[in-house]
């Protein structure tokens, strides 16, 4: 289906931490507010066969931008 779900788990003002949930597994994504630069802890397989690491960085990124008090978003056809 090629969905990822979205929810803040913690911000410390710095960064912001995200569970993030594809199709096939769950990761954990670190945001720097201040770079806007992100790192992703697993989601290899999502990676690899479903999204590049660019599309959900700018996802992610374009998401916090436009809307910095959301805790939670869905992507995806279903």
């Amino acid at each position: 289906m090629h969905f990822i779900g979205v929810d803040v788990v913690s911000d410390n003002g710095k960064e912001r931490v995200y569970k993030i949930e594809s199709d096939i597994e769950v990761a954990t994504l670190i945001l720097n507010k201040d770079s806007l630069t992100t790192s992703i802890n697993g989601f290899t397989d999502t990676l690899k066969y479903l999204m590049s690491k660019k599309f959900i960085d700018d996802l992610i990124i374009n998401s916090y931008k436009k809307n910095p008090e959301q805790k939670s978003f869905t992507y995806g056809r279903g």
